[in-house]
């Protein structure tokens, strides 16, 4: 009698449009639905006729350098680094006031991570 024994898990195949042909695991990388922002990888299995989780991608991320985050471009395709202010604070030129930042990506224009300089005290 011929066994056919595997310690590997079975591992999925999708078809060029991302429909899984042959069930089994597959790492896939997450990123947040509304920020896009990378969240984790994690083990899926897809059963045949099944596909990826929504915001889920077969391509590993490479982790970005200090100062920035890790999101997913807007058409889905790939992975970028994204300017991380988050918990810096700001001042805003319009107002004068200090922002404590909260979101990803470049500055707006009136906000500066400078602080203002003073006037000197006479």
């Amino acid at each position: 009698m011929i066994k056919n024994y595997s310690t590997e898990f079975a591992t999925a195949i999708l078809d060029d449009e991302g429909t899984a042909i042959r069930s089994g695991w597959m790492v896939v990388y997450c990123a947040h639905p509304q920020t896009r922002e990378y969240l984790c990888a994690t083990v899926e299995y897809l059963c045949v006729g099944s596909r990826l989780p929504p915001d889920s991608y077969l391509n590993k991320p490479i982790l970005p350098p200090a100062g920035f985050a890790l999101t997913r471009s807007l058409d889905g395709q790939r992975w970028e680094n994204t300017v991380d202010n988050r918990g810096n604070i700001a001042y805003d030129s319009l107002t004068g006031s200090t922002v404590r930042i909260t979101f990803l990506g470049v500055l707006p224009a009136h906000l500066t991570l400078m602080k203002p300089e003073l006037p000197p005290a006479h």
